[in-house]
């Protein structure tokens, strides 16, 4: 293992063996749950809100000064805009729970866009046309708001200062973040297939555990939650996704990883 500059002796052993407390398994929930290219669900939005999901994540095209959500330029259309399927219904959201996302209070939820444009403008935009609505896209208003984090496309960490305090980015532990930088970065988000061929059938190898769980206790150790995309997404990865305590499990099957967490919640 890799030990960064200024990292004690002392946490290091803390990662390598957890004390008891460390090994007792959490208890799930759909906020533990992110809704992976929610917009192609047959109810984008509704569905996992429904459900009460902690995250969902919309896909981007900047086109004729519009964000187009789509996951590729083939699919665009000019009335599936980001303002129309997300922003003005969080908007609605709130003022049915009273500025929150959801009847509690406890429950939080976030908005990865992903920005499908090189150098588009698109995060600027994003800027735009959600300051309109601070209450409900702006934690330092609102501690309940709707935490808006870039994913895709993002900006170099050298240029997040650039975009306001409630704009986070999310990182891929491909570089070394100054502090300034690293707390800009609201998730870790890890392309699962770079480290695991795991499928979710058959055996979950020694190997793999051992290759996820260092990145798992790497964000961890920096102070941030971790997703894996590209994962397998059936209830066996679930639970060992779960006993690996990855923070946000991927999904694009809705009702049945919601249904899944009500009768396994650890």
């Amino acid at each position: 293992m890799k030990v960064q500059k200024g990292v004690s002796l002392f946490a290091v052993l803390l990662m390598l063996f957890p004390g008891p407390d460390a090994l007792e398994q959490r208890l799930y929930s759909t906020q533990d749950v992110h809704s992976h290219n929610d917009y192609a669900q047959k109810i984008p939005f509704y569905a996992a809100i429904g459900r009460e999901f902690g995250s969902m994540e919309a896909d981007v095209f900047l086109i004729n000064g519009d964000l187009l959500v789509a996951h590729g330029l083939s699919d665009v259309s000019p009335e599936r805009t980001l303002q129309k399927m997300y922003v003005l219904p969080l908007v609605e959201q709130f003022k049915k729970n009273n500025n929150k996302p959801y009847p509690s209070p406890s429950k939080r939820f976030q908005l990865l866009i992903d920005i499908k444009q090189t150098e588009s403008g698109s995060v600027r935009e994003v800027v735009k046309e959600t300051s309109s609505y601070p209450g409900v896209f702006d934690r330092r208003v609102n501690k309940h708001a709707v935490q808006l984090i870039i994913t895709g496309n993002r900006p170099r960490p050298d240029s997040f200062y650039h975009y306001p305090p409630n704009i986070l980015f999310d990182y891929a532990l491909e570089e070394k973040l100054d502090a300034a930088q690293l707390s800009r970065v609201g998730l870790v988000s890890l392309d699962y297939h770079t480290y695991s061929h795991w499928n979710g059938v058959g055996e979950f190898t020694s190997s793999d555990e051992y290759s996820l769980k260092h990145l798992i206790d790497t964000a961890h150790h920096l102070g941030k939650k971790i997703r894996f995309y590209g994962a397998p997404d059936n209830p066996l990865a679930w639970k060992v996704f779960m006993r690996l305590g990855v923070d946000y499990l991927n999904t694009d099957h809705i009702d049945q990883i919601a249904d899944f967490l009500e009768k396994n919640p650890r």
